[in-house]
């Protein structure tokens, strides 16, 4: 059986109009979701980055005998990481005019916009057998989601929380 070519057809315009309406729309209502996961990702991999930084203090405090120091800068957009100078062959720590240890920066960084640390203004300090008091941290963003870090002597731990639920 032979077919007329004359009778197949194509789109018309109007079919293609409507095609690329229908699909701008589910692109449309699938972006607020898209752009959410992004920022939760986003939330998430700056906590995870924060407590690889916390646990690298904490050996390194072990290994070098030193103490060490995370310090949150008062805008809570940022962070250093410091830690105490040490003279030439193992002196005992280096000290100001004013008898109070030099601490040497190691790291300084700076958060994504929209993610913030709290409490600001806020220092966590390792002694020089890797030791520190309980503490804990908030990796925070501007919708109210936010990763807790807990430093114990068992280890840290880093789970979600918040105000919003996680969904």
């Amino acid at each position: 059986m032979t077919r007329a070519i004359g009778n197949e057809r194509g789109l018309t315009l109007i079919e293609l109009c409507l095609t690329l309406l229908i699909l701008g729309l589910i692109v449309a209502a699938a972006s607020p979701r898209l752009s959410r996961s992004y920022r939760r990702l986003q939330l998430k991999t700056a906590a995870e980055s924060i407590a690889d930084e916390i646990r690298m203090i904490q050996r390194r405090a072990e290994i070098s005998q030193q103490a060490w120091r995370f310090i949150i800068r008062p805008d809570g957009k940022s962070y250093a990481v410091e830690c105490q100078h040490r003279g030439e062959f193992a002196e005992p720590p280096a000290t100001a005019a004013t008898g109070a240890p030099e601490w040497e920066p190691v790291i300084r960084r700076t958060l994504p916009a929209a993610i913030n640390l709290a409490p600001v203004a806020f220092t966590i300090e390792w002694t020089a057998d890797g030791v520190t008091p309980h503490q804990s941290l908030r990796v925070c963003d501007a919708e109210g989601n936010a990763y807790e870090i807990r430093i114990e002597e068992s280890g840290l731990a880093l789970h979600p929380t918040g105000e919003k639920a996680w969904r």
